[in-house]
Protein backbone atom coordinates (compact mmCIF):
# COMPACT_ATOMS: atom_id res chain seq x y z
CA UNK A 1 0.00 0.00 0.00
CA UNK A 2 2.90 2.91 0.65
CA UNK A 3 3.60 2.92 -3.41
CA UNK A 4 -0.41 4.08 -3.42
CA UNK A 5 -0.49 6.70 -0.73
CA UNK A 6 3.07 7.61 -2.43
CA UNK A 7 1.10 8.06 -5.63
CA UNK A 8 -2.23 10.21 -3.82
CA UNK A 9 0.87 12.32 -2.43
CA UNK A 10 2.31 13.27 -5.52
CA UNK A 11 -0.80 13.52 -7.51
CA UNK A 12 -2.05 16.15 -4.75
CA UNK A 13 1.37 17.95 -4.84
CA UNK A 14 2.06 18.33 -8.04
CA UNK A 15 0.21 21.26 -9.28
CA UNK A 16 2.47 22.92 -6.48
CA UNK A 17 5.79 22.09 -8.23
CA UNK A 18 7.61 24.41 -10.26
CA UNK A 19 8.77 24.01 -13.85
CA UNK A 20 11.95 23.21 -13.03
CA UNK A 21 11.09 20.95 -10.52
CA UNK A 22 8.03 18.89 -12.70
CA UNK A 23 11.08 18.21 -15.27
CA UNK A 24 13.61 17.08 -12.73
CA UNK A 25 10.88 14.77 -10.74
CA UNK A 26 9.66 13.65 -13.91
CA UNK A 27 13.38 13.03 -15.31
CA UNK A 28 14.59 11.35 -12.03
CA UNK A 29 11.25 9.20 -12.48
CA UNK A 30 11.88 8.05 -15.95
CA UNK A 31 15.78 7.15 -15.04
CA UNK A 32 14.28 5.03 -11.99
CA UNK A 33 12.88 3.05 -14.42
CA UNK A 34 15.62 2.10 -16.68
CA UNK A 35 16.47 -1.70 -16.14
CA UNK A 36 19.41 -2.37 -14.55
CA UNK A 37 20.23 -4.81 -17.42
CA UNK A 38 20.45 -2.03 -20.12
CA UNK A 39 21.87 0.50 -17.65
CA UNK A 40 25.63 0.00 -19.04
CA UNK A 41 24.51 0.40 -22.53
CA UNK A 42 22.53 3.89 -21.50
CA UNK A 43 25.40 4.67 -19.46
CA UNK A 44 27.71 4.27 -22.89
CA UNK A 45 25.59 6.08 -25.15
CA UNK A 46 25.31 9.24 -22.90
CA UNK A 47 28.64 9.53 -22.69
CA UNK A 48 29.42 9.10 -26.46
CA UNK A 49 26.51 11.94 -26.37
CA UNK A 50 28.73 14.34 -24.07
CA UNK A 51 32.04 13.59 -26.02
CA UNK A 52 29.96 14.42 -29.16
CA UNK A 53 28.57 17.46 -27.75
CA UNK A 54 32.32 18.67 -26.26
CA UNK A 55 34.04 17.73 -29.78
CA UNK A 56 31.18 19.52 -31.62
CA UNK A 57 32.08 22.29 -28.69
CA UNK A 58 35.60 22.17 -30.11
CA UNK A 59 34.95 23.00 -33.31
CA UNK A 60 33.16 25.79 -32.52
CA UNK A 61 35.54 27.37 -30.61
CA UNK A 62 38.41 26.72 -32.83
CA UNK A 63 36.40 28.77 -35.79
CA UNK A 64 35.90 31.79 -33.66
CA UNK A 65 39.43 31.53 -32.33
CA UNK A 66 40.52 32.13 -35.72
CA UNK A 67 38.08 34.31 -36.63
CA UNK A 68 39.45 36.42 -34.14
CA UNK A 69 43.24 35.49 -35.21
CA UNK A 70 42.35 37.01 -38.10
CA UNK A 71 41.19 40.48 -37.09
CA UNK A 72 44.42 40.48 -34.56
CA UNK A 73 42.74 39.63 -31.90
CA UNK A 74 44.66 36.86 -29.83
CA UNK A 75 42.68 34.77 -27.72
CA UNK A 76 43.40 31.03 -26.63
CA UNK A 77 40.51 28.52 -26.88
CA UNK A 78 40.46 27.82 -22.78
CA UNK A 79 39.88 31.70 -22.60
CA UNK A 80 36.77 31.89 -24.82
CA UNK A 81 35.52 28.99 -22.92
CA UNK A 82 35.96 30.97 -19.36
CA UNK A 83 34.33 33.59 -20.77
CA UNK A 84 31.30 31.62 -22.42
CA UNK A 85 30.68 29.98 -19.14
CA UNK A 86 30.79 32.91 -17.28
CA UNK A 87 28.32 34.23 -19.84
CA UNK A 88 25.69 31.20 -19.41
CA UNK A 89 25.99 31.25 -15.87
CA UNK A 90 26.48 35.21 -14.99
CA UNK A 91 24.37 36.95 -17.32
CA UNK A 92 21.29 35.72 -16.55
CA UNK A 93 21.29 36.44 -13.22
CA UNK A 94 23.13 39.94 -13.50
CA UNK A 95 20.18 41.24 -16.18
CA UNK A 96 17.66 39.79 -13.84
CA UNK A 97 19.43 42.18 -10.51
CA UNK A 98 20.25 45.04 -12.75
CA UNK A 99 16.33 45.45 -12.81
CA UNK A 100 15.91 46.14 -8.86
CA UNK A 101 19.45 47.59 -8.43
CA UNK A 102 19.61 51.24 -7.60
CA UNK A 103 22.04 53.47 -9.64
CA UNK A 104 24.72 53.09 -7.34
CA UNK A 105 25.06 49.46 -6.66
CA UNK A 106 25.16 49.31 -11.00
CA UNK A 107 28.16 51.01 -10.77
CA UNK A 108 29.59 47.67 -8.34
CA UNK A 109 28.01 45.38 -10.87
CA UNK A 110 29.85 46.70 -13.70
CA UNK A 111 33.24 46.73 -12.10
CA UNK A 112 32.56 42.88 -11.18
CA UNK A 113 31.53 42.16 -14.52
CA UNK A 114 34.71 44.01 -16.08
CA UNK A 115 37.23 42.07 -13.49
CA UNK A 116 35.38 38.70 -14.12
CA UNK A 117 36.04 40.03 -18.16
CA UNK A 118 39.82 40.48 -18.04
CA UNK A 119 39.74 37.83 -14.95
CA UNK A 120 40.89 34.30 -17.68
CA UNK A 121 43.57 37.03 -19.17
CA UNK A 122 45.61 37.11 -16.00
CA UNK A 123 45.44 34.11 -14.16
CA UNK A 124 46.51 30.74 -15.02
CA UNK A 125 44.64 28.22 -17.38
CA UNK A 126 43.43 25.98 -14.29
CA UNK A 127 42.36 29.01 -11.72
CA UNK A 128 40.06 30.06 -14.35
CA UNK A 129 38.51 27.04 -15.05
CA UNK A 130 37.88 25.94 -11.25
CA UNK A 131 36.26 29.27 -10.91
CA UNK A 132 34.02 29.31 -14.03
CA UNK A 133 32.38 25.80 -12.63
CA UNK A 134 32.42 26.91 -9.32
CA UNK A 135 30.80 30.34 -10.46
CA UNK A 136 28.44 27.97 -12.97
CA UNK A 137 27.35 25.75 -10.14
CA UNK A 138 26.97 28.57 -7.28
CA UNK A 139 24.91 30.94 -9.42
CA UNK A 140 22.69 28.31 -10.31
CA UNK A 141 21.92 26.81 -6.82
CA UNK A 142 21.39 30.54 -5.73
CA UNK A 143 18.63 30.98 -8.28
CA UNK A 144 17.31 27.33 -7.07
CA UNK A 145 17.80 28.36 -3.03
CA UNK A 146 14.23 29.31 -1.84
CA UNK A 147 11.94 31.90 -1.65
CA UNK A 148 12.24 31.58 -5.61
CA UNK A 149 10.60 33.96 -7.92
CA UNK A 150 9.08 33.43 -11.28
CA UNK A 151 12.27 35.29 -12.55
CA UNK A 152 14.71 33.24 -10.18
CA UNK A 153 13.03 29.81 -12.21
CA UNK A 154 13.24 31.28 -15.82
CA UNK A 155 16.96 32.42 -15.17
CA UNK A 156 17.76 28.95 -14.10
CA UNK A 157 15.99 27.53 -17.23
CA UNK A 158 18.29 30.10 -19.07
CA UNK A 159 21.31 28.61 -17.49
CA UNK A 160 20.83 25.40 -18.03
CA UNK A 161 19.44 25.98 -21.96
CA UNK A 162 22.80 26.61 -23.51
CA UNK A 163 24.64 23.57 -22.45
CA UNK A 164 21.44 21.47 -23.53
CA UNK A 165 21.21 23.38 -27.09
CA UNK A 166 24.77 22.74 -27.53
CA UNK A 167 24.21 18.99 -26.82
CA UNK A 168 20.85 18.60 -29.02
CA UNK A 169 23.14 20.82 -31.86
CA UNK A 170 26.11 18.00 -31.84
CA UNK A 171 23.70 14.93 -31.73
CA UNK A 172 21.75 16.43 -35.12
CA UNK A 173 25.53 17.11 -36.70
CA UNK A 174 26.56 13.67 -35.65
CA UNK A 175 23.13 12.36 -37.37
CA UNK A 176 23.74 14.16 -40.54
CA UNK A 177 27.20 12.95 -40.92
CA UNK A 178 26.83 9.58 -39.43
CA UNK A 179 26.37 6.70 -42.52
CA UNK A 180 23.72 5.06 -43.05
CA UNK A 181 24.69 1.44 -43.26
Amino acid sequence: MGFLEDAESLKAKWPSFSLLGKVLLFTLLMLSFLSITSLADHIFKLKGFIAEALSFWLVITSYIVDLLSFINVSIQSWQLDFLVVFGIAFFPYVFERWKILPISRRFRLIITLSIYIIFPFIVSQSTATYTAIYLYIVTLIICLLPPRTASFNFIAIRMVTPPILVAIVAAISEGLYRPLV
